[in-house]
């Protein structure tokens, strides 16, 4: 997106980016944004890979969703608990999404 002054590059769904993308996205000199969720990552088998664990910067957990209700976040966290420790997300008011700030220390891929 260009907004005259600013650049931005969003990658969405960057736990499961291709090589070829991987590529072009690093290559832009703009400010760049991964979203995405490691645990969600469905294609490896088709060489994608999660860019996020080696990307420096500034991180943000999502620590609640409008996409489902407590009944199915109750039930979710239940099934996550066997996977060991995760940041659970909670759904939230309708008042909206928050989300919370970490660091993320993972060093660049060589």
């Amino acid at each position: 997106m260009d907004t005259g002054r600013h650049l931005l590059r969003l990658l969405d769904a960057a736990q499961d980016t291709n090589p070829v993308l991987e590529e072009i996205f690093l290559a832009q000199q703009a400010q760049r944004v991964c979203v995405g969720d490691p645990l969600q990552q469905t294609y490896e088998w088709y060489h994608a890979k999660d860019i996020m664990s080696g990307f420096l910067g500034e991180r943000m957990v999502l620590t609640q969703s409008l996409r489902f209700r407590p009944p199915i976040a109750k039930a979710a966290i239940d099934l996550q608990a066997s996977a060991g420790p995760r940041t659970t997300t909670l759904p939230c008011s309708p008042s909206g999404a928050k989300s919370r700030r970490t660091p993320n220390r993972t060093p660049p891929p060589t």
